[in-house]
């Protein structure tokens, strides 16, 4: 589980390396502007970001300083490449400008307010509504589908790129931020068997060394809801536990895509035998699934899943971007096609889920039919996801009433 108690931002009034050092008041020029730091925001993995006042406007700006030449050119050339995009329509940070600041390249970008897990860490971790969870999932949709319509993949999804704009002034309303690790498509291709993307928002393809496409941004988009939808729970630390998790939810990945795996053998084991040869999760990894509690169908927290209709069509949605194949997972344009998405009124009520637990969520999610028919509803699907009768009426709607 992650650790949500220790803030991922600093703030302090110097930041500094063997040979990288910067101070605050420090003017920083820009072939447009100068931008005079007021304090330093945060660290990531290739710089310092700090919020500046750009002299020219007094506008309050981000400026991300890349601390390393190569990742800061290639960076430089991922923002020169989503530059082609809105970043207004399509719900992305605004690039201001590029620059070189002692050796050191920077880019200025427009100041947004705060992360979701900020926010999230704000109200102690509960979890939010699934009206304000439908506001930023349509948008990171998106932001998703403009960046795979020019080759891009972010691959880095998370509650902490995902920001407010100005949550005082436009509630929800959110851009997709650092772009840091993205890659086009074509380079994401050479790019298997590395480690990429935090465990908790790791695709099982990165995991078992699969050859790699965008699917990898909608998985770790479909982590970063669940943290929204549950809140605080005993998230996945390793991989061996996500492993475990996807074959207790979902059952084990099919042959194929073990047979096509460079870390397969590190979960799993080829046995031959007379019928042929199949794959086997190993021992230990058994262990670890068998671990987690057994799946109570009659814990009181389900009946509240299926008490909104609005909730299933969130569930049927977040189980299309969970799927392991990621040629069955859903892109961005059909899930912005979705029942869950182009529904107007969403029941701003949240489900009493706190005690529920990752593991009985996610099986839950798998046996959405079954148990939607358990608590007297069942599921309707169309081309992109479930459809609701127009006649229903009351409160509590199901999908079918």
């Amino acid at each position: 589980m992650e650790d949500y108690s220790d803030a991922d931002f600093l703030d302090s009034d110097y930041t500094s390396t063997a040979s990288f050092s910067i101070k605050k008041d420090e003017i920083l020029d820009g072939e447009s502007s100068k931008y005079q730091i007021e304090k330093f925001l945060g660290k990531g993995a290739f710089g310092k970001v700090a919020q500046c006042i750009k002299l020219d406007t007094n506008e309050k700006v981000a400026v991300k300083i890349v601390e390393d030449k190569n990742d800061g050119i290639l960076e430089m050339l991922m923002s020169q490449e989503i530059r082609k995009l809105d970043p207004d329509k399509n719900n992305l940070v605004r690039l201001i400008e590029r620059f070189q600041h002692r050796g050191h390249i920077c880019l200025a970008l427009e100041m947004l307010d705060i992360s979701i897990r900020d926010y999230m860490l704000d109200r102690k971790f509960k979890p939010l509504p699934i009206s304000e969870i439908q506001t930023i999932t349509r948008q990171v949709l998106v932001a998703l589908n403009s960046l795979k319509s020019i080759g891009v993949v972010h691959t880095d999804i998370s509650i902490n790129n995902i920001m407010l704009v100005n949550h005082q002034l436009q509630p929800f309303k959110v851009k997709l931020i650092d772009f840091g690790l993205a890659r086009p498509v074509w380079l994401l291709k050479e790019l298997r068997g590395e480690i990429m993307q935090p465990v908790l928002y790791r695709a099982p393809e990165v995991i078992l060394g699969l050859e790699l496409n965008e699917a990898i941004d909608m998985w770790s988009f479909g982590c970063a809801l669940t943290v929204m939808y549950l809140g605080n729970r005993k998230f996945p630390k390793t991989e061996l536990e996500v492993i475990s998790i996807i074959v207790k939810t979902q059952g084990q990945p099919s042959d194929h895509l073990l047979d096509s795996g460079i870390f397969s053998k590190v979960f799993f084991q080829k046995i031959n035998d007379s019928s042929g040869s199949s794959w086997k999760l190993i021992r230990h990894a058994v262990r670890e699934a068998a671990n987690e509690d057994r799946f109570n169908i009659n814990h009181p927290e389900l009946k509240h899943i299926f008490e909104c209709e609005d909730t299933q069509a969130f569930l049927w949605l977040l189980k299309q971007m969970l799927n392991v194949d990621p040629e069955k997972r859903i892109n961005p344009s059909e899930a912005l096609k979705s029942h869950f998405i182009t529904k107007q009124n969403i029941c701003r009520k949240i489900n009493p889920i706190e005690k529920l637990p990752l593991l009985y969520f996610l099986k839950m999610l798998w046996q959405l039919e079954e148990l939607s028919a358990k608590f007297k509803s069942t599921v309707k699907s169309r081309e992109v996801g479930p459809q609701i009768d127009d006649s229903c009426s009351g409160d509590k709607k199901t999908l079918l009433c």
